[in-house]
């Protein structure tokens, strides 16, 4: 079985502390093995036989129950599955084998047809204590994991009128890690066996193979790395109890205690705070923010990216509008880039459009997200004061503090004129140089031709995006296998010599 994150998106309505309305949707408790509003309890602790009963949003062939015991588990005793018509049938009974703190329990059902409920009981005397639920998953005979619309209990220890029924979520065809059990890799041949009709004695014996695991947190979780939340990407830097990052809107700054971060976040419209918490898988954080001046909080979720791609490389293009004026036809030189290096296996190709130093700055905070080494190409017109922009000249103090963010930068190439001449190479070398894949900087120390600097970019970026050079090899092949990109070009050439440079980061 497939294992990815599914956390994000499957947020339920909370409804009252306790309810049995908290059963219905994904498992959202943050800290399983203690007692947590976010699960349903009965109304006494050990006062014997208890019911929850589950709908799902449409009739379902199951398989199997994944049960979701946040806290005390262990009392199960029956499971009844109830079709549309009402009809009733026991579709597992025996003893519960979750015991502990908490545990995921993966249980076959016997049903002769589709259910829309499932009518759990419980004997609260067999575990002391309340013995709490998070969540109720059914697997059907497609593999598909099934999550409660609704859900109804003979007590909960849930104060006032009940909530809303949740919203209805789509079935999963993957797990979040913090789902699983030992017995998962039997589903699919438990599913096999119930679509072939085998012997019930051979389905017998593999029901009796299976048993409950443990929930317990990653030891070694961490805020470190990057995220995808509901606000965009973000990665978040952790040092010590310290945690600093960055996101589309803006950055945080904020404190650790255990799993639990409270930060502060600065954006250009305003400022506030806000806390995040860490999932017991350590793969998905959810919290609240507000901004100052206001008592109303809204909700932050995410989950942790999958990470780099193994062997992917992100072209990037920040490009300035090339025309001078409207009668000038349009033309791009990131887009023939875009166009050559889409088919290049390995490399995934961005090019965004720059107008001004804020919007180039925005662009470039965003390299901090992309997951795998970056050769970040910038294409304008320039001077060796900086680039130029359609509103203002941007220095190389300014292209520098911007790329000082960037984490996988390997190489950053300006397609544009003097810029190596001025202050831009140092700039941006003493910003970049403490990234581990960063090679250097390149570009140009003169006024260059177009076609010169378009016939010497797609080979140099060939040679290191489709022939795997280091940058320093690409450059110095660059010029060995076109003479005019060195300071002289050759006797009756129709391009002038380039000047084209390459400063190595160490």
């Amino acid at each position: 079985m497939t294992l990815v994150l599914c956390s994000l998106g499957l947020a339920q309505n909370r409804g009252r502390a306790y309810g049995p309305e908290q059963v219905a949707g994904a498992p959202d408790v943050s800290s399983p093995g203690r007692d947590d509003p976010a699960a349903w309890a009965p109304s006494r602790a050990g006062g014997g036989e208890e019911w929850l009963e589950v709908r799902y949003p449409q009739p379902v062939h199951p398989v199997a129950l994944r049960l979701f015991e946040s806290f005390r588990p262990g009392a199960l005793v029956r499971v009844t599955a109830i079709d549309g018509e009402g009809r009733e049938m026991v579709a597992w009974e025996g003893a519960d084998p979750g015991r502990g703190e908490s545990a995921v329990v993966l249980i076959p059902l016997r049903s002769e047809g589709s259910v829309v409920r499932l009518r759990l009981v419980f004997d609260t005397k067999a575990i002391p204590g309340w013995n709490e639920i998070d969540a109720v998953g059914l697997h059907d005979m497609q593999g598909r994991l099934w999550w409660a619309e609704s859900a109804s209990a003979s007590s909960s220890a849930a104060e006032g009128a009940a909530a809303p029924p949740a919203k209805t979520l789509p079935p999963l065809l993957e797990l979040e890690p913090s789902w699983r059990t030992s017995a998962d890799g039997l589903l699919p041949l438990l599913i096999r066996m119930r679509n072939e009709e085998v012997d019930q004695r051979l389905e017998d014996e593999l029901v009796s193979q299976v048993v409950a695991v443990q929930r317990v947190p990653t030891p070694d979780a961490t805020f470190a790395g990057r995220w995808e939340s509901n606000y965009g990407p973000m990665r978040l830097e952790v040092e010590g109890s310290e945690v600093r990052g960055s996101y589309p809107g803006g950055h945080l700054v904020g404190t650790l205690e255990g799993r639990r971060l409270t930060f502060r976040f600065q954006e250009p419209e305003g400022q506030g705070q806000g806390w995040f918490e860490l999932l017991p898988s350590g793969e998905a954080f959810r919290g609240r923010y507000g901004y100052e001046g206001s008592s109303h909080t809204r909700r932050w979720r995410g989950h942790r990216s999958p990470g780099p791609t193994p062997g992917l490389t992100w072209l990037v293009v920040l490009e300035a509008p090339w025309e001078e004026g409207l009668a000038e036809k349009p033309y791009a030189f990131g887009e023939m880039l875009e166009t050559f290096f889409a088919a290049t296996p390995g490399v995934a190709v961005r090019r965004r459009t720059f107008t001004d130093g804020e919007s180039f700055e925005g662009w470039a905070r965003q390299l901090a997200w992309l997951d795998g080494p970056v050769v970040l190409v910038i294409s304008t017109h320039s001077t060796r004061e900086g680039l130029e922009s359609r509103d203002e000249l941007i220095p190389p103090a300014r292209v520098a503090r911007a790329l000082a963010g960037a984490h996988d930068l390997r190489l950053v190439h300006f397609s544009s004129c003097e810029t190596m001449a001025g202050e831009m190479p140092s700039a941006v070398l003493d910003a970049c140089r403490d990234q581990p894949a960063f090679a250097g900087v390149s570009g140009y120390d003169v006024s260059v031709d177009w076609m010169g600097s378009a016939l010497s970019e797609f080979l140099y970026l060939d040679l290191i995006l489709e022939r795997g050079l280091e940058p320093s090899v690409a450059a110095k092949e660059l010029q060995r296998l076109l003479a005019f990109t060195g300071d002289q070009a050759p006797v009756g050439s129709p391009i002038p010599a380039l000047h084209f440079r390459f400063a190595p980061a160490h």
